[in-house]
């Protein structure tokens, strides 16, 4: 069930009217530095601070004005304003030095700048480098062509320090940051970058101890050795992509001792080294270890039943064989009141917990002595019970009369699961005008009914009737508010007050309904009340909440917007 919000802000007002639900978004935390890949011309990064204030401008978070007025400094370490950016340009031949703006990726790449200005070369790195935007008069041929070009357009760009040689026509080295601007207002957010580590190949060998026959479930030695001895990390060594064994790496050698093989035959063996901060993993070629079956000692155990003591009524025979998994067959014998030895079952199969069993009506009345003797297969080898099953029957009672069986049947519907809300796109809810706080400079309303506590004809209600009382979750989710092409955010709007109420002669509690606030609405689904009690029941949940709007940023075009909030339950 969906319910549509509306919000207006009149030209020139100071009031904004919104009606319907949900603002909001949020800033993503950035990371704290970007990586590039690594290339000759890439010198490196460097933070900013507030050339009016001496702090620091926080990369990822400080929003800052196109036009300087934070006075963007670049420093080469945070809070550090006499760290210099950049190198002494005569060891890189370079004669000139420009701040710049450009693609992503196309730093060293002069053509593709979208603008740039020459400035002062210092001897030691340069110190306190002006780095605003607006300042870079000199278009370059990049598109967008131009700093005003580029404030308009918004979008992810490099800005930095390019040293020059050959009259300011060739790159020789560039420091720079990565930047997002938002279009139109030009205000920008950076980020330092770092160049991608570049690490040494290897090589992996393997050899095996002994190099020839082990037996299966028998540790056995496994040694790989690492090209370069400076190398850390692990080795896994594997059989068929399943580890084995494993061990760390120490002077460009890992070895186990632990190493063991479960199939018996040709099995090619590998050694895969992980790598390390320095150090790409490598894997060997493989190393062949046969694998034999040595013989497994077992031993058997037996065990007689019956239901009713009865003869020729079912007995069931029972032999266990260690260790389980242990293949082969079980053969049970028995003799009765201490006569002749008589085969019971023959070929009986051990299934994979090591169990033989056997039913069998042939007993007759009497004290039955009964062995069972397993027949291994290869690598498991035969044992027999030690120690008899004693079983005495009594003598064969009358038939009793066959059970009569009689069906009767039922039917349970399936039910349903309804959530609805007193508002719909046809009937928005109209949070009225939204008021100036101008201590925030901020848009807000004040917080309005959604779902009734008092009406239940007016409250979101949750009707649950499907068999098997699972018990229920609701959730709320939201588009942005729209008009037209504008728009703002729904996470400055929350569902709050939320709480359940008892529904006459209904079995649902509202005392087993769970309720939460929504305080920031978003277009991803949120829980808002559960229905998941020790014993869950059917009926009626009600559901009161109201609508709290603020800090809507005064920024907003003005307009009718419109949202539209949609509940679910499962």
């Amino acid at each position: 069930m969906s319910a549509r919000l509306t919000r207006r802000l009149a030209a020139g007002a100071t009031a904004l009217a919104i009606a319907g639900l949900g603002l909001g978004f949020g800033a993503t935390a950035a990371s704290a530095v970007d990586t590039v890949p690594s290339t000759p011309t890439f010198g490196g990064s460097f933070y900013l601070g507030n050339g009016n204030t001496a702090a620091d401008l926080a990369p990822g978070t400080a929003s800052l004005a196109w036009n300087g007025a934070d006075a963007p400094l670049a420093i080469g370490a945070p809070g550090n304003f006499n760290a210099t950016v950049g190198v002494n340009p005569t060891t890189i031949g370079a004669t000139g030095i420009d701040v710049f703006l450009s693609p992503q990726g196309q730093e060293a790449n002069k053509t593709a700048w979208n603008a740039y200005s020459p400035t002062g070369l210092s001897a030691n790195g340069q110190l306190q480098q002006n780095m605003t935007p607006m300042n870079l008069t000199n278009p370059g041929t990049g598109t967008p062509t131009g700093q005003g070009a580029v404030m308009a357009a918004g979008g992810d760009y490099s800005l930095g320090m390019a040293y020059t040689k050959n009259s300011d026509v060739t790159v020789v080295k560039v420091w720079y940051v990565h930047i997002h601007v938002t279009a139109g207002t030009g205000a920008w957010t950076y980020q330092p970058v770092q160049a991608a580590v570049v690490k040494t190949a290897t090589t992996t060998t393997i050899t095996s101890s002994p190099s020839g026959t082990v037996n299966t479930g028998a540790p056995f030695t496994l040694t790989a050795t690492v090209s370069d001895p400076t190398a850390t990390g692990t080795v896994a060594f594997q059989v068929g992509g399943t580890t084995i064994g494993s061990a760390t790496v120490a002077n460009g050698v890992a070895t186990t001792t632990s190493a063991s093989l479960s199939t018996a035959g040709a099995n090619s063996v590998v050694a895969v080294y992980s790598g390390d901060s320095a150090f790409s993993g490598s894997t060997s070629a493989a190393v062949t270890v046969n694998a034999v079956l040595a013989p497994i000692s077992t031993t058997t155990t037996v065990t007689a039943a019956s239901a009713d003591s009865t003869a020729l009524h079912p007995a069931t025979l029972t032999a266990t064989v260690t260790p389980a998994g242990a293949a082969g067959t079980v053969s049970f014998t028995g003799s009765v009141n201490g006569g002749a030895v008589q085969t019971l079952a023959s070929n009986v199969p051990v299934d994979a917990t090591g169990t033989a069993s056997v039913s069998t009506t042939g007993l007759t009345q009497g004290t039955w002595t009964i062995n069972a003797a397993f027949t291994g297969t290869s690598p498991y080898v035969s044992s027999a019970s030690t120690t008899a099953a004693t079983l005495t029957l009594g003598a064969a009672a009358y038939p009793s009369a066959t059970p009569a069986a009689a069906n009767v049947t039922t039917t349970i519907p399936t039910g349903s699961l309804v959530i609805t809300t007193p508002w719909s796109t046809a009937t928005p809810l109209n949070l009225g005008t939204a008021v100036l706080d101008s201590a925030t400079s901020t848009w807000s309303t004040p917080v309005t009914t959604f779902a009734s506590a008092t009406d239940q004809s007016k409250a979101i209600q949750v009707v649950d009737t499907r068999a098997g009382a699972p018990g229920f979750t609701a959730q709320v989710s939201s588009t942005d508010f729209k008009n037209g092409t504008q728009s703002f955010p729904v996470s400055f709007m929350g569902l709050v007050n939320v709480a359940a109420h008892q529904v006459a002669n209904n079995a649902i509690q509202a005392a087993g309904v769970v309720t939460s606030n929504v305080a920031s609405l978003s277009g991803s689904a949120q829980t808002f009340a559960t229905y998941h009690p020790a014993s869950s029941t059917l009926g009626t949940a009600w559901i009161s909440g109201d609508l709290s709007l603020k800090g809507v940023p005064t920024s907003v075009q003005p307009g009718t917007y419109t949202a539209t909030l949609t509940f679910t339950a499962f």
